[in-house]
């Protein structure tokens, strides 16, 4: 198969320089998934290469089951959108980071498309009739939907001629589903056109997972600290969120705004600590509100809030050493209570480390 350097892997057509494949012909397994790398293509402008990942059509069918297309495109809050692309077994994305001869090449254009078997296509005829089975894996439908806008992924499975070109050029299992991805790099140094040693470090994307709900009330005062615990969902490392205070506040947004327009400008501002200390934004406290949206000028503005109560505090300081905070969504006036959620960031997949030398698959 030709690639050219930084050529999506939707391109019609050879577009940019032509890249020369050095024969790899790889399968290895990812935390139990089934990957295999064709050819490692290498030419004066940089460096490409195309991952297949294998996605068993079991798990494809039940995802679609639990997901048919009238739920896909109802799906509106962030927290529904974050669990559809969570639990989506085609669409997990990842991140290579390329070394040839130990020298690091800088990532360029990425991209990805998918390939499904006839049952998994035709698996959208049979998903409305999902919810009058047995839920044998005890999850419930989830209903919840309020202001995330659908993206294209939600909006159904087909396979495009790409696909159809990728499946038979690198003889993939047709029983099967496929997600491939294609990698571009560009050249730190002097380009490396004949290498001996390829090294692949393959980084999951983090994803978004809600653990916990609680509420917040700016009526609700008392001088005992509120804690909730929480764990992460992949490891059970069990946390510790303490609530110190929150506060009605306001935005201030200058002279940034069109002045045909009013937009919301009042939220909650969260104050709160998590014991053990965590990595960067590896939990993140988020409104499960949107924030309301801007109106046209003329509008009557609501309240400002002034009769309203302006700050309340749960327990302790906003000055509480290592403290974090988060912002509720914007609204037009003042609200007493907001619902947020836990969420991490996690990584489905360790990071995998794969060696190549050259000279053993082109043995003398």
């Amino acid at each position: 198969m030709n690639l050219y350097h930084n050529e999506s892997i939707h391109s019609k057509a050879g577009r940019g320089a032509k890249l020369t494949p050095i024969p790899i012909n790889k399968t290895f397994l990812w935390e139990g998934q089934e990957m295999f790398i064709p050819a490692v293509h290498v030419g004066k402008a940089g460096a490409a290469l195309d991952i297949c990942a294998k996605v068993p059509a079991e798990d494809m069918i039940f995802f679609l089951k639990k997901w048919p297309a009238e739920r896909r495109l109802s799906l509106e809050t962030s927290e529904n959108f974050e669990q559809f692309r969570a639990e989506n077994p085609s669409g997990r994305e990842f991140q290579i980071e390329m070394r040839l001869d130990g020298t690091s090449l800088q990532n360029g254009m990425s991209s990805s498309l998918g390939w499904y078997p006839p049952e998994v296509l035709r698996a959208e005829a049979s998903a409305e009739d999902w919810e009058n089975d047995d839920n044998t894996d005890g999850q419930e439908k989830d209903d919840d939907t309020e202001g995330q806008e659908n993206d294209d992924d939600t909006m159904g499975w087909e396979n495009s001629s790409n696909a159809e070109k990728l499946m038979e050029a690198y003889n993939r299992d047709r029983d099967c589903c496929w997600q491939f991805s294609r990698f571009s790099f560009d050249w730190a140094e002097s380009p490396i056109l004949s290498p001996q040693n390829i090294s692949l470090t393959f980084q999951a994307d983090r994803i978004s997972v809600t653990t916990r709900h609680f509420s917040t009330n700016a009526f609700y005062e008392t001088n005992i600290p509120t804690t909730i615990k929480t764990a992460h969902p992949r490891t059970g490392k069990e946390y510790t969120l303490t609530l110190h205070g929150c506060r009605q506040s306001r935005a201030d947004f200058g002279n940034t705004l069109e002045d045909n327009m009013i937009y919301p400008e009042h939220y909650q501002e969260l104050t709160y600590h998590i014991s053990p200390e965590t990595g960067h934004n590896l939990i993140t406290i988020r409104d499960c509100a949107e924030s309301e949206p801007a109106r046209p000028a003329g509008t009557d503005r609501e309240t400002d809030g002034s009769d309203g109560p302006t700050s309340v505090f749960i327990a302790g300081t906003l000055d509480t050493p290592g403290s974090q905070k988060a912002a509720s969504a914007l609204h037009f006036e003042p609200i007493p209570v907001v619902h947020w959620r836990i969420v991490f960031q996690i990584k489905p997949k360790e990071d995998m480390e794969i060696a190549l030398s050259v000279p053993q698959m082109f043995p003398q």
